[in-house]
């Protein structure tokens, strides 16, 4: 921190440096500070800190010398030469308030770690001395806070979240097409928002990823009104006459779900203002490529949502109303209802373009009106306010709103930078959000607020994403500098350092960290461009090194996940569930052993490629037994390996031959298992067989030893 007292934007001047007193456990003295600091003076007592800098990142506990369950105050004195609005970027891990002469301008108590641009905060300064004050509150571990001025999103970086982001997703696809998050309650709903993403994103719709996604879910129609919604956006993305039909039959499912109140359910159960949301915005997307939408619903539900409006204050035209999940859920509104609520009652009013009883259009006009008033009222990046969680979801609402009304700001707050802001530093190093844990959902609606996904044209550079599709090694002096390009096949290219000079460059590929370096090549072409198709789908590990000046000098390694071009069997996959006669037979595993109850035998026939059975290390001859109740005539067996997305493929521990007893039979079948963990097993009985027990040894391993490794599958199919 080098910043000393200065004039900052010639409109205010730091005053000395911060000062801090604390820790404070006791309410009663928490109380008594807080009734001072409403006062608008200074506090007294507080300590001076070390450091001279009024931006910054503060370690309270560095400060306090320990580390406690309480808070601490922080204070300031600013200087301003005349009245003005100044912005701040804040953050804090636990809890934050946030005063300026007395007048409480932020309460966040919350359980979260420092993001520096979490909180943004618009400071009315006066002419003259200000005095702004922060209490810092500790929930356990951790304890500091942040304060930047504020800044614009730097466009490069957001293509890059985003092209990390869309790398993130594509990595962690299932064989089957599917990303696995709420596949048994919404089969359709998270993979057809993925399609919708990675198109929004500019995946092309020729990729291995959309292809197998689509596969996916055009298996089976959906069934509930979150994933026919989510379904409709994906494929109105593609616009391709081939989905015509399936979009219409799903269309008309979604009106017939209609209640006659306007509003969605699941259907079934109560509606809701998040179900009807996703509804019309499915509704939208399929009305927008020439799908025919009735007028009256658009008018019904413009009436149910009406139902979902909190308690109007103000007079005319200050008057403000936020929205919730339901009339019965809350009494007060959430920033993710309301805005669902403006955003649905605007796509409407679009649609029915005026044809419809002024009556209505008023009441509309008016909620629509009232609801975005709320919204900048409450407006906030850091939190669904009004409801502990859905932060992310929240986050997409805003975008939805602001792009479907062409806003460029909610009252004084830029909407798209404070929400990029928040989204670059939040980003997990693994390219998804939120950065604390995994939520397969909120690295959706992250990549669809950055790319602005529901406005006509992103502000996001399309040249820079494509540039930016390349994984890069760290930039260190002397250290080659390796670009590794995504594709199959992948292009690599080095870049020496300033000076030094070589006539070739080697390349070199490994699994994992312990295994050997495997040489693929040497290229003195053009910028040293190699190309190379990997042997296996999954995580590798790449490395340029050359000789210059009689010495050995490389690259650092890059961590590169290797996705290939569509291949035959990839989009075979979407529907085997609905092939697999073992589902159906209400069936029971017994296996030698499982390292746990959640890798127990019954992962290996609930149907999902994101469970899995893993045996003991010790067990020498690993086996399980799948009992059914009903007989399977069958004429395919099938084997998934444990790991089948490339974020999780590597070359671990898997089998290679099983010996399979069908039966009471004594003589077993044996089958070899393809090692590639990206493609099925499939075996074909020579005849029909009616089978009402498997049993299934495994004989042969790859990567690893029967006996010193835990090994197992994913799922067992048998098919028709």
């Amino acid at each position: 921190m080098i910043l000393t007292a200065s004039i900052l934007l010639c409109a205010q001047q730091f005053v000395g440096a911060w000062s801090f007193a604390g820790p404070y456990s006791e309410a009663k003295e928490i109380a008594a500070i807080e009734k001072i600091i409403a006062g608008g003076g200074a506090l007294n007592g507080f300590k001076a800190h070390e450091a001279k800098a009024f931006y910054g990142h503060f370690d309270v506990a560095y400060d306090l010398g320990q580390e406690s369950v309480a808070s601490v105050f922080y204070q300031h004195k600013i200087i301003a030469k005349e009245d003005k609005v100044w912005r701040v970027r804040m953050g804090s891990d636990d809890g934050l308030k946030v005063w300026l002469n007395g007048e409480l301008i932020l309460q966040h108590e919350a359980e979260r770690g420092t993001n520096p641009s979490e909180e943004h905060l618009l400071l009315p300064l006066v002419t003259g001395d200000n005095y702004l004050a922060i209490r810092v509150i500790n929930t356990g571990g951790t304890w500091s806070f942040s304060i930047n001025d504020e800044k614009l999103a730097n466009p490069i970086e957001v293509d890059r979240a985003i092209r990390r982001g869309t790398d993130h997703l594509i990595q962690a696809q299932a064989l089957d097409g599917s990303w696995g998050f709420h596949k048994g309650a919404y089969r359709n709903g998270a993979t057809s928002l993925a399609v919708y993403t990675l198109l929004s994103c500019g995946i092309s719709p020729q990729s291995a990823t959309v292809q197998k996604g689509l596969s996916f879910i055009s298996a089976t129609y959906p069934e509930k009104t979150y994933s026919a919604g989510c379904q409709l956006m994906a494929l109105a993305e593609l616009n391709d006459p081939q989905y015509y039909e399936q979009m219409e039959v799903i269309v008309s499912d979604l009106i017939s779900w209609q209640e006659r109140n306007g509003m969605w359910a699941y259907p079934g159960g109560h509606w809701d203002l998040s179900c009807t949301q996703f509804a019309i915005l499915g509704l939208y997307a399929a009305a927008n490529i020439g799908i025919d939408v009735p007028d009256k619903v658009w008018r019904d539900a413009i009436e149910g949502i009406l139902l979902c409006e909190t308690e109007i204050k103000g007079k005319a035209a200050r008057r403000i109303s936020g929205f919730r999940y339901h009339p019965g859920y809350s009494a007060t509104g959430t920033l993710a209802m309301t805005a669902a609520a403006v955003a649905s009652i605007e796509i409407c009013r679009q649609q029915l373009g005026g044809k419809y009883p002024q009556k209505l259009r008023k009441k509309a006009a008016s909620a629509a009106k009232s609801g975005l008033a709320w919204i900048t009222q409450n407006f906030t990046v850091a939190r669904n306010f009004g409801f502990n969680g859905h932060r992310y979801y929240a986050i997409y609402g805003l975008e939805r709103v602001g792009s479907i009304l062409d806003l460029s700001k909610f009252g004084e707050h830029d909407w798209y930078n404070e929400g990029a802001g928040f989204l670059l530093d939040a980003q997990h190093t693994n390219g998804g959000w939120p950065n604390t844990t995994v939520d397969f959902a909120d690295t959706l609606y992250s990549l669809l607020f950055l790319k602005r996904a529901t406005a006509q044209a992103a502000i996001t550079g399309e040249y820079e994403v494509r540039s930016s599709n390349e994984v890069v090694s760290e930039n260190l002096d002397g250290r080659l500098r390796l670009h590794v390009n995504n594709g199959d096949p992948v292009v690599m290219w080095t870049a020496l350092p300033d000076g030094l000079k070589t006539t070739a460059v080697t390349y070199a590929i490994r699994r994992h960290a312990n295994a050997p370096w495997q040489p693929i090549g040497e290229s003195s072409a053009n910028r040293f461009a190699y190309t190379h198709s990997f042997p296996g789908v999954g995580k590798w590990l790449v490395r340029a090194e050359c000789v210059a000046d009689g010495q050995q000098v490389n690259s650092t390694d890059v961590v590169y996940y290797y996705v290939p071009n569509l291949r035959p069997d990839d989009t075979s996959y979407g529907d085997d569930e609905f092939e697999n006669l073992i589902s159906v037979s209400r069936a029971t595993v017994t296996t030698s052993t499982e390292v746990a109850d959640y890798f127990g035998g019954k992962q290996l026939v609930d149907g999902s490629l994101s469970t899995r059975w893993f045996c003991k290390v010790d067990d020498a001859l690993p086996e399980f037994t799948i009992s059914m109740r009903r007989s399977a005539k069958a004429t395919k067996l099938l084997f998934s390996h444990i790991y089948t997305s490339p974020s999780n493929i590597a070359d671990r521990p898997r089998p290679t031959e099983v010996e399979v007893y069908i039966n009471h039979e004594k003589d077993p079948i044996v089958v070899s298992i393809n090692p590639d963990q990206s493609q099925k097993t499939i075996y074909a009985f020579e005849k029909k067989r009616s089978i009402t027990k498997l049993r299934v040894v495994i004989t042969k391993v790859v990567d690893g030893t029967l006996g010193k490794a835990s090994i197992g599958f994913s799922e067992i199919e048998l098919q028709r």
